[in-house]
């Protein structure tokens, strides 16, 4: 059923060709994953040559601060890809970022070998790749963009670009992905 989820997934972003579409029903190069909560996924030293689709759970994306205090950088949620783009596609090590589970989950990954072998076999693979890469990069983007409103706008425009992850989060991770206090994060809830 997860595969099925994923292959729907990609057709959304790119029509799949018939044969592409009948390789991914039949192949076994994504592993499928059951995550417990506090799973790290990704974090420095370890290579970033995974790519990721979730069925279900609540993933986090950060780095430590040279204070050790974390900086929230992206969030992925059901039906989401979760890599590092630039470091899958050049398959270097990872030396900053962590990715670890907030709640139980389901993914189907692969590792960056068997996507190239992929993409020998269907060059289209390659495209599907790109747009999960652009839109991670995205979303990050959408980030920065968050954290250039007003604090007063902050949580509503947060709301709505994240709206799949913000009920499922803690105050703490809320107003550390915003840049701002906790105290202005209720602000920000008690005036919408």
């Amino acid at each position: 059923m997860l595969k099925r989820k994923l292959i729907d997934r990609l057709d959304s972003l790119r029509q799949l060709s018939k044969a592409y579409r009948s390789f991914l029903e039949e192949d076994h190069s994504y592993r499928y994953r059951l995550i417990t909560r506090g799973s790290l996924l990704l974090s420095p030293g370890k290579k970033a040559n995974e790519l990721h689709f979730i069925g279900r759970g609540l993933f986090k994306l950060y780095y430590l601060r040279d204070s050790g205090e974390e900086q929230q950088l992206d969030f992925f949620t059901d039906g989401d890809f979760m890599m590092l783009p630039v470091d899958f596609y050049d398959d270097t090590d990872n030396f900053r970022y962590y990715i670890k589970a907030l709640e139980p989950g389901e993914i189907l990954s692969i590792y960056k070998r068997d996507m190239d072998l992929i993409y020998k076999r269907f060059p289209e693979a390659r495209d599907h790749t790109d747009l999960i890469r652009s839109e991670i990069s995205l979303s990050i983007t959408a980030h920065v963009d968050l954290l250039l409103i007003r604090k007063e706008e902050l949580f509503n425009e947060c709301v709505k670009v994240k709206k799949e992850v913000c009920p499922r989060i803690s105050k703490q991770l809320m107003s550390n992905f915003l840049g701002i206090s906790k105290k202005s994060l209720e602000r920000g809830r008690s005036s919408s």
